[in-house]
C-alpha cells in the first residue's frame, strides 16, 4: 500500500460518473473497513457501505441533500462512541478508508456539515450512545470537471494549503520549524501540510523537541466553527486526520514509533494538547 501516493492524489470529487463500481474493488472496499477498526484513543468505530442503487425516491429525501454533490450512489458510513476523543479516532479511521479508495482510483468527499445526520442515524444502525460524525460518497469521478466543480473548488479553497510556517513550530519557544530542520521527518510533516480538513482551515499546530524525534499536536480552534454539529467536532476530525497522515507516512519510510498522551506538555497560546509522536 503506497499511503503516500494516496496522500498526494487523493482530492474531494463532488461529481460522479453514473455507473457502478466494479464488485471486486467493491469487494476489497468492504473488506478494508469492515477490519479498519483500531483507535489510539480506544474508542469503537465501525463503518459499512451504503449502496445507494437500490433506494427509492423516499429513502434519497430521507437522507438528506449533498449541495453540489451529483452522482453519488454508494456512500461509506459509520459510527464512534460518544466519548472523548471519538472525533479524533473517527477521523483517523475514515481518513484511512478514503486512503485506500483512492489507491484503487476510486473518487470520495468529507462530508461532515452538508448531510442530514438523523436520517444516517438509521442507516447506519447506531446503537444508543453512537454518533455519525462524518461520511464519504465513493464512486469513479467525471474525469471532466465542470465550471461549477472549477468554482466551488475556488470558493473553499479546496487547491490551498497553509504554509509550513503557519503550522509546524520548533522547541519551547515556538518559533518556525523550517523543513531542513525537519530532518528525516521533513516528508512526513510534508503529508500533514497537505492533509484534507473541515472548510479548509487545518486547525493543526505541530511542535518538534528540539534534538529529539518527539512531535506534539496541538488543535488551534476556529472559534465557532462547527458548533451546531456538535457531538461531531468537525476541527477534532482534522486532527485524526492528521494523525493518519503522519502515522502511515512513518511507516512507509521506515520511521518507528508510535502515539502517546504525554503529562506536562507546554501549551501554546489557545492551543489545545491532542498526542504526541515519539520515535
Amino acid at each position: 500500500m503506497d499511503w503516500i501516493k494516496a496522500i498526494k492524489e487523493r482530492y474531494s470529487c463532488r461529481n460522479y460518473e453514473d455507473k457502478k463500481i466494479d464488485p471486486g474493488i467493491k469487494k476489497q472496499v468492504e473488506d478494508f473497513i469492515s477490519g479498519n477498526k483500531k483507535c489510539f484513543f480506544g474508542n469503537r468505530a465501525y463503518f459499512k457501505i451504503i449502496d445507494m442503487t437500490e433506494a427509492d425516491a423516499k429513502e434519497m429525501k430521507e437522507l438528506g441533500s449533498y449541495g453540489v454533490l451529483k452522482g453519488v450512489k454508494v456512500l461509506i458510513s459509520g459510527a464512534v462512541n460518544n466519548a472523548e476523543f471519538a472525533n479524533e479516532d473517527y477521523g483517523y479511521l475514515m481518513e484511512k478508508n478514503i486512503l485506500f479508495c483512492a489507491s484503487l482510483g476510486l473518487g470520495t468527499c468529507w462530508l461532515g456539515g452538508s448531510f442530514d445526520r438523523a436520517a444516517f442515524t438509521k442507516k447506519t444502525g447506531i446503537k444508543p450512545g453512537e454518533i455519525v460524525p462524518a461520511i464519504t460518497p465513493i464512486g469513479y469521478a467525471v474525469k471532466k470537471k465542470t465550471i461549477e466543480d472549477i468554482a466551488i473548488r475556488k470558493m473553499v479553497g479546496a487547491d490551498k494549503r497553509k504554509k509550513w510556517k503557519e503550522l509546524f513550530f520548533m522547541g519551547d519557544d515556538g518559533t518556525e520549524l523550517k523543513p531542513e530542520e525537519a530532518g528525516k521527518y521533513k516528508d512526513v510533516i510534508e503529508m500533514v501540510r497537505i492533509g484534507p480538513s473541515a472548510s479548509n482551515k487545518q486547525p493543526w499546530r505541530v511542535v518538534k523537541e528540539k534534538g529529539k524525534s518527539i512531535f506534539h499536536f496541538f488543535l488551534e480552534r476556529t472559534p465557532g466553527y462547527g458548533d451546531k454539529m456538535r457531538p461531531a467536532d468537525m476541527q477534532k476530525i482534522d486532527m485524526g486526520i492528521a494523525m493518519c497522515h503522519f502515522e502511515l507516512s512513518c511507516g512507509e519510510l521506515g520511521l518507528t514509533g508510535k502515539f502517546e498522551r504525554m503529562k506536562n506538555i507546554k501549551t501554546y497560546r489557545e492551543w489545545e494538547y491532542i498526542v504526541s509522536w515519539k520515535e
